[in-house]
């Protein structure tokens, strides 16, 4: 018994001094440290050179032109946005797209190609993740190519314009364009049969949008199948009336128009011609397509004329005046050779004539003929010229006569 006992207390001091042991034990070691959070790796924006400025459709780009390795790069969400889209990008993705016309224009980080109109169009480099990887840097002159925006650029102010009007837009085929030819408005030699009244000038575009006809721009050709019955009116030579008499009747009646201007008229003050900051106030309005008619107004199918200096320079002066390229040139007096469109097609878009049938989309647009409308044009007559231009049941906006 006794032994039992002893064994009993032996075998009870062993778990007690054990117990204490462990204890001791627990109680010696530390209480681990909290793991750190790990440290975000910064964004490797890339390294750009600042370089000149950027004009896309007429709106300054801020970030300007960025240079890398010889490359030219511009800010991919300003480019949409001066063309009055948004960027399109969902967040951790290496892909871009914005709305551009009638489709979307697609680009990926990495990748040399763009995609447009169902298309795989080339780029010189491939684009670069920025902003954390929110926008794009894009190669300037490659995606203007591949959105069929104009680029062009200035070497002697270190600019680029972009300009979606002279793009490499395809030229829908067999629409046929009424354009008519206008000249002053109101002037003092009433007897002149150049100078149309407002009067009949209103009475004129009330009779285009009471009838289904649309004024349009020669940029709007691109989507010429959305008007059943489009006519483009422009106005010769840059006279002052049209900043006071025609602009008043445009906003009037929200039409648009076309006006030649010739570089020469509007760089002196005073006279018959608007100065260059009517020119630009036509050109702010928004409804007004302003186009070349030469640097000095001579007929450039005249032997001896320098018809280069006359196309080239007059287009290189309209582009740096309104920050975008201008799409037509307006034959002086007429006046063209094969010589001469050739270097208008270098430069231009459209060569817009004098007389002659309506413009079929099909033809040559180095040659867009126009009706003559002058003082002693009725209401009648001029309704008999539209109907006739859209008269044809071949074309592709033909409308039966009612």
């Amino acid at each position: 018994m006794k032994k039992k006992l002893f064994l009993l207390l032996v075998l009870t001091a062993l778990a007690l001094a054990l117990c204490a042991c462990g204890a001791a034990q627990t109680a010696a070691e530390p209480t681990p440290e909290p793991t750190p959070e790990p440290t975000p790796t910064p964004f490797p924006e890339p390294v750009m050179v600042q370089g000149g400025e950027v004009y896309m459709d007429g709106q300054a780009l801020a970030g300007g032109r960025l240079i890398q390795n010889g490359e030219e790069y511009i800010k991919l969400s300003e480019a949409a946005e001066a063309l009055g889209s948004a960027l399109q990008h969902e967040a951790d993705s290496e892909d871009f797209a914005f709305a551009w016309r009638k489709s979307m224009v697609e680009l990926s980080a990495g990748s040399r190609t763009a995609r447009y109109l169902d298309q795989d169009r080339e780029l010189d480099a491939a684009p670069l993740l920025c902003d954390g990887g929110a926008d794009l840097y894009v190669p300037v002159k490659s995606f203007c190519d591949a959105a069929e925006i104009g680029y062009f650029f200035d070497e002697e102010y270190d600019t680029v314009y972009c300009t979606p009007a002279t793009g490499n837009w395809t030229l829908p085929e067999n629409y046929v364009v009424a354009v008519m030819m206008y000249h002053e408005l109101g002037h003092a030699s009433e007897e002149a049969n150049l100078f149309v009244d407002v009067s009949s000038l209103e009475e004129q575009i009330q009779f285009l949008q009471e009838n289904g006809f649309t004024p349009i721009w020669f940029e709007d050709l691109w989507h010429v199948e959305d008007f059943s019955k489009p006519v483009i009116l422009v106005f010769d030579d840059g006279y002052k009336s049209m900043y006071t008499k025609l602009l008043p009747v445009l906003e009037k009646y929200q039409c648009k128009a076309e006006v030649a201007v010739v570089q020469r008229y509007s760089e002196k003050v005073g006279g018959m011609h608007m100065d260059l900051d009517e020119v630009l106030a036509l050109n702010d309005s928004g409804l007004v397509a302003l186009s070349s008619h030469g640097v000095n107004h001579v007929n450039v199918g005249e032997w001896g004329v320098d018809y280069e200096h006359e196309i080239r320079d007059s287009s290189i002066w309209m582009t740096r005046t309104l920050k975008k390229a201008p799409l037509t040139f307006v034959y002086p007096i007429g006046g063209s050779t094969p010589a001469v469109q050739e270097v208008v097609r270098q430069y231009y878009r459209f060569g817009v004539k004098m007389v002659g049938n309506p413009f079929n989309t099909s033809n040559d647009p180095t040659m867009v003929y126009r009706f003559f409308i002058e003082r002693q044009t009725s209401l009648p007559s001029y309704a008999y010229m539209l109907a006739k231009a859209f008269d044809d049941p071949s074309i592709n906006n033909y409308v039966p006569r009612k």
